[in-house]
């Protein structure tokens, strides 16, 4: 539920309304699915301003420490020195998707 509520854009589930999410029909319809739910509106069943205020500062919490003064056997600020996550450098582009054998149950 958490990734769904992230692909909405919010942090916690209970902030997913109504209007966020379609249920599809096939390939050409969708329908609200605070519509399916039988709501009268989409906003019901939402929690209130100051509690989804309060959700999101829960689930967003503080940043942790900051920024480590650079040590003097760093690289990092040399003539000549590349980060590891400049563009061109192989660790900028994109990930390698894994695929995973699901196992074959017996039946």
């Amino acid at each position: 539920m958490l990734k769904v509520a992230q692909s909405c854009g919010v942090e916690h589930p209970s902030l997913v309304s109504g209007k966020m999410v379609d249920i599809l029909l096939g390939t050409r319809q969708h329908t609200p699915l605070w519509q399916v739910a039988g709501y009268d509106d989409p906003s019901w069943g939402m929690p209130s301003a100051a509690q989804q205020a309060q959700i999101s500062g829960i689930m967003t919490g503080a940043p942790q420490g900051g920024s480590a003064p650079v040590s003097g056997t760093s690289r990092a600020g040399r003539p000549g020195h590349v980060p590891t996550h400049a563009p061109g450098h192989e660790a900028a582009q994109a990930p390698v998707r894994v695929r995973r054998r699901l196992p074959i149950l017996p039946g």
